[in-house]
Parts: C-alpha cells; sequence; structure tokens
C-alpha cells in the first residue's frame, strides 16, 4: 500500500491558505488521486485559480499482530 500527502498552497484564499490531503492506494498514481481529491474537497465553493502543491508517497506496511 501506498500513502501519499498533498500539501497544497493556494495564493488566492484568505486567511488560511494552506491545506494538507492524504490517501491511500495500491499505487502511487491512485494514492496521489486521491490526495489531491481530499485536499480539493477542503476548498469546495471558493475561488482559487492556482495551486501549488508537495506531493510525497511512502510505502505503508499493514499491522500484522500474531496469535498466540
Amino acid at each position: 500500500m501506498k500513502l501519499a500527502i498533498a500539501e497544497c498552497f493556494f495564493p488566492d484564499l484568505k486567511g488560511n491558505c494552506y491545506r494538507t490531503g492524504r490517501g491511500e492506494g495500491s499505487n502511487p498514481k491512485a494514492a496521489i488521486s486521491r490526495a489531491i481529491g481530499h485536499a480539493l474537497k477542503q476548498v469546495k465553493g471558493k475561488r482559487w485559480s492556482t495551486v501549488r502543491a508537495t506531493i510525497s508517497v511512502v510505502e505503508i506496511t499493514p499491522n500484522l499482530e500474531e496469535k498466540a
């Protein structure tokens, strides 16, 4: 599994112009798409024309608990 974190800067927004989106997927493309979608949901209904994003993708491993 991949975890993508999109740190977005919307210079057109007043106030808090930073948003962070997170997304998980089986491949990087799916994870990035979900992370960008999550960040864009946070500016729904607001006018913006420019976004600058930094995207980090990391590999996550499922937590496996051993049964005794």
